[in-house]
């Protein structure tokens, strides 16, 4: 117990002041009296140690305390008159004082773990809030007094309470909604409940009238009863002569009273003087709970929660309430008043709230473990009214929501989300699952408990129709978007692989023509590498620079050659194209290393040399177009040791000459000299044709490694020489046999095969090659369409 009152926050003064109190009281009750001949009474000599620590632990005075316990004072007219009790009286008197420190102590430790508990922020007042209502149960005892009286009118409000929740508004609902249902039987225990509170003549007010006559007495009090109640059926007159008893007739059953000491405790006063004795107590704790004021209820007002400012009407109530009086009147507050209010104040609380009602049964009236007692067990269902509740429960409409809640919750039972909350859409919902236990009212629809759990089924079917359609349509949507995905994947694979075929054809030109200026280093003599003497140039004179020659703007046609071996006189005069005639070809065709400004070069100065046709009027059989170094190597790859082609540079103005080595295929430039005539660059002999070129280096290698020309690569179907001759120009034609190069694997060296024994569904290497070539020119601005399926996309410019 100390460490649940730690956790909650009691300091230690707080603590010690509690034990002392409670240990206070104890030794209070151990203080018994003696009456003297004048029936004067006094504390008895062996119980003047209790009395000692009585006092030394409630923190008051011996003499004072013993007075208050033995002499009434009264006051009239302005005078003091004392007057002496007896034994009995004086037991009255300390019990009282008893009473009234508990229940301040307790109403103080209620205040004060809800201040300590509660939020540090003022509440707006308008918070939500569960409260738990529990409450002795009915009473009936071989002797009945007061307190079981007041604990039977709590329970008999309390089933009036549970009457007009479950019957009473159930039934006044069903008639305002037009709803039909069966009459229900109940018992109304209002008359009773009127005969107890009603003013001026009930139970509870002719009590409090008695106890302000001060010759009154509980027999007349009984007396008063048997006058006016006597003829209700809720009230049993005694048969005895004499009035000491009377019974009521409970919802529970009869309970006989014994009317002895109801006024006494009905008044339940403290004595003349008490409450500023106890005020001026040396316990802190005792002072402070009899210095604050008591609420309308009897309890203790201390701190009040809240802080909320109170009106002058409660303001004078609390008064009143400190000074003993009740309602401003002059009637001493008495504990049925209290009880009569608090009763109130529970209704009215309840009223405004929503209940659930939890009913305890007892097995047997004795108290007996494993005894079942079936008529004592019905007679309890009968009287709590669970019987009749159950049967409501069943005949009646358990559930009720609004048309707004019932369709927005059942709309998809009628396969339309966009009903409104009417009452013919709810009734359309119902008619559609079949299903009976309904009515429909003015604002509601009403349904049987156990419809709720066929609609719950009815909403299951369609929640896992609406799932599978979802799980085709997520599935369709995935499926076009991977669709879409993996098209989108195949397109950048192949421009990817484009991009990549190029950049290694730029390697391989690059190599190649670092290779080239490798074999003209190494062809140099020694002397060339020798380091040359520094020669201090001298300052030129500075003289006017002659007029230079006017320059063509075009260079003039190459002029037409034999096939005649070159003389040595022509060698002399020949030399690359420099970088003036460079400028001008850029001029007139376009760049160099662009598609179509290689194919207008070709066109305008390659068709009427020569060079790469024969004397019939067609193309070697050793020519090819456009292609790069890796279509090249590809188409040379099964072809024999010195296996070679020739193509058009895809880089530059000229031809490209690949040769078929031991260990590698090998590419050399052929430039063309201004005068028309052929070079391999880096080799000082020149050709007037391309066809003296390969005849020359059959016998003379290209190397030094010894590289002959020696089997031409030629090519099947489709040549990739087409886009330079041009659909207007009929008579160049390829050669009539064409050697594709994987007749090397097939045949025997040196034997060709003739075109008619090659499948026409058989690709070589060098085919596919060109046929990817001529896909991606006809992709290109300008260029014709081809068929539909015209291979990848064309590269993105760089």
């Amino acid at each position: 117990m100390e460490s649940s009152i730690d956790l909650i926050g009691f300091n230690s003064d707080e603590q010690e002041n509690l034990f002392r109190i409670c240990a206070g009281l104890l030794h209070l009750g151990n203080i018994q009296f003696d009456e003297k001949e004048n029936d004067a009474s006094y504390v008895r000599a062996d119980c003047s140690e209790a009395m000692n620590i009585t006092c030394s632990l409630l923190g008051l005075r011996e003499d004072m305390i013993s007075e208050m316990m033995t002499i009434s004072v009264s006051v009239a007219r302005g005078e003091q008159f004392q007057r002496n009790l007896n034994k009995e009286k004086a037991n009255v008197a300390r019990d009282s004082i008893a009473k009234a420190i508990y229940s301040r102590t307790f109403g103080w430790i209620v205040n004060r773990i809800n201040s300590m508990l509660a939020p540090p922020t003022r509440l707006a007042g308008n918070e939500l809030e569960i409260g738990i209502l529990d409450i002795f149960g009915f009473e009936h005892f071989e002797q009945n007094s007061y307190e079981q009286m007041c604990i039977n009118l709590a329970n008999e409000q309390l089933q009036y309470y549970f009457n007009q929740h479950i019957f009473m508004m159930e039934l006044e609902e069903y008639k305002s909604e037009g709803i039909s249902i069966r009459d229900v039987k109940f018992e109304d225990n209002r008359p009773l409940l009127d005969m107890f509170l009603l003013k001026p003549i009930g139970v509870l007010a002719l009590l409090d009238e008695q106890c302000v006559y001060p010759r009154a007495t509980d027999e007349t009090f009984i007396g008063k009863l048997y006058e006016h109640f006597s003829k209700l059926p809720y009230f049993i007159s005694s048969k005895r002569t004499i009035l000491d008893t009377f019974t009521i007739n409970h919802y529970a059953g009869q309970v006989k009273y014994d009317g002895e000491g109801f006024l006494d405790k009905n008044r339940d006063l403290l004595p003349n003087g008490c409450v500023e004795m106890l005020q001026r107590s040396a316990n802190s704790l005792v002072a402070t709970i009899f210095t604050g004021t008591l609420t309308r209820t009897g309890t203790l007002a201390l701190g009040m929660l809240g802080g909320a400012r109170k009106s002058r009407k409660s303001k004078r109530r609390m008064l009143d309430l400190k000074a003993g009086k009740i309602g401003g009147g002059k009637n001493a507050t008495t504990l049925g008043a209290q009880f009569k209010i608090s009763l109130q104040v529970l209704m009215e609380k309840m009223s405004i709230a929503n209940p659930h009602f939890i009913r305890c049964i007892k097995p047997n009236h004795k108290k007996q473990a494993d005894h079942f007692s079936d008529e004592y067990v019905e007679a309890q269902l009968r009287y709590t009214g669970m019987l009749e509740t159950t049967r409501i429960r069943k005949d009646g409409y358990a559930l009720r929501p609004t048309f707004q809640e019932f369709v927005m919750k059942y709309k998809p039972l009628a396969r339309n989300l966009r009903l409104t909350g009417t009452a013919e859409n709810a009734k359309s919902i119902l008619e559609n699952t079949g299903e009976s236990g309904w009515q429909i009212g003015h604002t509601k629809v009403f349904m049987k408990y156990w419809l709720l759990e066929k609609l719950s089924a009815h909403m299951e079917k369609v929640h896992k129709a609406a799932t599978v359609i979802e799980k085709h349509v997520r599935g369709f949507i995935a499926r076009k978007k991977v669709q879409k995905l993996m098209s989108l994947a195949r397109i950048e694979t192949e421009l990817l692989k484009h991009y990549f075929i190029e950049i290694a054809d730029a390697q391989y030109k690059l190599y190649d023509q670092l290779e080239v200026l490798c074999d003209q280093d190494m062809k140099r003599s020694k002397d060339f590498w020798k380091a040359k003497p520094k020669v201090i140039p001298t300052p030129p004179q500075v003289t006017k620079p002659p007029t230079p020659p006017p320059q063509p703007k075009h260079p003039s046609p190459i002029p037409p050659t034999s096939d005649s071996d070159t003389d040595s006189n022509e060698d002399s005069d020949d030399t690359f194209s420099g970088p003036a005639t460079k400028k001008i070809l850029q001029k007139k065709f376009g760049m160099e290393g662009n598609r179509a400004a290689s194919i207008r070069w070709f066109q305008q100065t390659q068709k009427t040399n020569k060079g790469a046709v024969n004397s019939e009027g067609n193309f070697h059989d050793w020519f090819h177009g456009i292609i790069t170094r890796r279509q090249a190597e590809k188409l040379l790859t099964s072809s024999p040791i010195g296996g070679y082609l020739i193509r058009v540079s895809e880089t530059r103005f000229g031809y490209s000459l690949s040769v078929r080595a031991a260990q590698r295929v090998k590419h050399f430039m052929i430039d063309q000299t201004p005068s028309g005539k052929y070079v391999v660059v880096g080799e000082p002999q020149v050709h007037k044709s391309l066809a003296r070129l390969v005849e020359y280096h059959k016998a003379t290698p290209v190397t030094s490694e010894g590289d002959l020309l020696t089997r031409p690569c030629g090519q099947q179907g489709s040549v990739d020489y087409q886009e330079l001759i041009g659909e207007e120009d009929d008579d160049y034609a390829a050669p009539a046999e064409v050697m594709d190069a994987s007749a090397y694997l097939t045949h025997t060296p040196g034997a060709t095969p003739p075109i008619d024994k090659v499948p026409n569904n058989s690709f070589s290497r060098r085919k596919i090659a060109s046929s990817r070539t001529d896909k991606v020119s006809s992709l290109r601005p300008g260029a014709k369409s081809k068929a539909k399926n015209a291979g990848p996309p064309p590269l993105p410019p760089r």
